[in-house]
């Protein structure tokens, strides 16, 4: 039995290359009854069983990533939990698990952003970490997981403890990767990049400083030619805009002009790193833009945050973000240039950032924020009523979900001030008057604002 175990196993990673190479579903449905057959063999206690779980869930999570039925996700999490209960610490076929089983909570974290499953992968790859000592050669790239994962909770939750740990593992791991180690690039790239993310929310100038001596180690290992040398030229350039909007230093901005003119060279022309060239170019002239006012830096910020949308597939962890700073760039060049279109494309944008942000999302009151905002915006120049209805709806949505005492809710019961001031001067309805009335007297007694429903 054992053998024809092993002769599936064989089989099912044929259909798995062939998969890889052309990308057809057939391959891997293939693939994926091989693999339940192999499991059919191996009852509770079979010594390949744990094995035969692993393929399959790793299967099932490799076809969800190609055709997004969420099905296949829930069966390869049920069937790695189910039998993680069988395998505890010091078993085997434990590290697998908990490996599998991490990747399907980070692929389901990605695709609908639910904060427990963001939790439950960080629990497991610290339990994974406490089961590899110090000399193991696993431990880098679990530190190196776990920090990747950390950072997302503190861009989410706020909590610096978080963001202090990934830091923390993102510079065990370069310890453990000395000048020579072959993951030494993606040490410094994983720490420079937590660094900076503390450097935008703390400004500390000894993380910036830090980060751009990692980046240009980084660049070093990274001669012409090579594939990923436009990342670091990139990350570099960043660094550099980030510094001199803070700092006000020439020799910073003139740095980032000369990488992201060799970065423009690059992104031009086939690159294996597209995506992630498009959406930083994207970020540096929009970054650029803030800080000149120079109305060519907005437009490049456009015309790179549609590259990288296009290159961004539905469920992609970019799409999100990229969404939002296209929409932003949209909206800031209707304010310079009051081109209908743009408005319009930022309302559609914002609809879909609204979409990926659901019930109990930490981002759904800035997003209903945002639709409110522009379709207000785009009210008092059609003078459409449907477009202030709606402001008004998502405005008074956002409000009450917002949590009393968060800096972010005066701005909202402001904006809905605003657009009910507006829809009662056309209107005079009285409905309006009277909720305008309770929300200005409840913000001149300081008190939390309450919205009518």
């Amino acid at each position: 039995m054992d053998s024809q175990v092993e002769q599936l196993h064989s089989q099912a990673l044929l259909f798995i290359a062939e998969f890889e190479r052309g990308g057809e579903v057939s391959r891997i449905n293939e693939a994926i009854l091989l693999d339940r057959e192999a499991l059919d063999l191996c009852p509770r206690g079979h010594p390949e069983r744990c094995g035969s779980v692993t393929r399959l869930a790793a299967d099932l999570c490799r076809r969800y990533r190609q055709v997004r039925d969420t099905t296949d996700l829930e069966e390869a999490i049920h069937l790695s939990q189910e039998e993680l209960e069988h395998c505890p610490a010091g078993h085997i076929g434990h590290p697998m698990l908990l490996d599998i089983l991490a990747t399907c909570f980070r692929v389901r974290y990605e695709q609908f952003g639910a904060m427990e499953d963001l939790s439950a992968v960080i629990v497991l790859f610290r339990n994974a970490l406490a089961l590899h000592p110090q000399d193991h050669p696993l431990r880098p790239g679990l530190l190196s997981c776990l920090a990747l994962l950390l950072t997302p909770q503190y861009v989410r939750l706020r909590v610096l403890e978080e963001l202090d740990m990934a830091i923390a593992h993102n510079q065990d791991t370069l310890d453990l990767c000395p000048r020579g180690h072959p993951d030494r690039s993606d040490s410094l790239t994983n720490l420079a990049g937590s660094l900076f993310i503390r450097y935008q929310h703390l400004g500390a100038t000894e993380d910036i400083d830090r980060a751009i001596v990692l980046t240009r180690e980084t660049l070093d290992l990274y001669p012409r030619g090579h594939p990923f040398r436009s990342r670091a030229l990139t990350n570099l350039a960043l660094c550099f805009s980030s510094r001199h909007r803070r700092l006000g230093t020439e020799e910073d901005r003139d740095e980032a002009v000369v990488l992201n003119r060799e970065v423009r060279d690059l992104v031009s022309r086939e690159h294996l790193d597209q995506l992630f060239l498009a959406d930083n170019l994207a970020l540096n002239h929009s970054i650029r833009y803030n800080e000149l006012k120079e109305i060519g830096d907005l437009h490049n910020a456009i015309v790179f945050g549609r590259k990288t949308l296009g290159l961004c597939s539905q469920g992609h962890f970019v799409r999100p973000m990229a969404l939002k700073n296209l929409a932003d760039n949209l909206s800031s060049r209707y304010e310079e240039l009051g081109i209908m279109e743009d408005i319009g494309e930022a309302i559609v944008l914002y609809r879909e950032v609204l979409d990926l942000c659901p019930e109990g999302h930490p981002d759904r009151p800035m997003s209903l924020n945002k639709l409110a905002m522009s379709l207000y915006t785009r009210y008092t120049q059609r003078m459409e009523m449907q477009d202030l209805n709606e402001a008004i709806t998502l405005a008074r949505n956002a409000l009450q979900i917002q949590h009393h005492g968060d800096h972010y809710r005066s701005k909202l019961v402001d904006n809905l001030v605003c657009y009910l001031s507006r829809r009662f001067t056309r209107l005079g309805n009285t409905e309006d008057e009277e909720e305008l009335s309770s929300l200005l007297a409840q913000l001149q007694a300081g008190v939390p604002a309450h919205v009518h429903v």
